[in-house]
């Protein structure tokens, strides 16, 4: 299975166009995809993924653009640093339930983010300006 995954990993991360990713959201991109149950009940393969730097500190975001999910709203979103990925939210955390809260982080680590390791809605307005 995870010779699998690592094949959708390299598949999905060649058919990005390239010059519009460096090397570490490809990275920051493939860390999500991997730790993603596939197949999931939003029909999320990692494909659509896109990424922005964290303009308040370190990280990057990895987030997909689609916010309708089964008539609902969602919001998918997660921050890669020092070579881990952290779900920001519920819904993105149902997806990778292997990867650890941002909460779980040493704090020493998840100040340099300088987001609230608790609460998503600064990081959902950066990415997807909303409140």
């Amino acid at each position: 299975m995870k010779i699998l995954c690592s094949v959708i990993v390299a598949a999905l991360l060649l058919s990005m166009p390239p010059s519009v990713y460096s090397a570490e959201d490809h990275y920051a991109r493939g860390l999500v995809i991997q730790a993603l149950d596939l197949p999931n009940n939003l029909g999320v393969s990692g494909r659509e993924f896109k990424t922005k730097p964290n303009p308040k500190g370190k990280g990057i975001f990895v987030y997909d653009p689609r916010t309708k999910f089964n008539g609902a709203k969602r919001n998918l979103i997660w921050l890669v640093i020092n070579d881990a990925a952290y779900p920001l939210n519920g819904a993105s955390k149902n997806l990778t339930p292997s990867l650890k809260w941002p909460r779980e982080v040493d704090l020493k680590v998840w100040k340099t983010t300088r987001l609230d390791p608790y609460m998503a809605t600064e990081a959902i307005k950066i990415v997807f300006g909303e409140d």
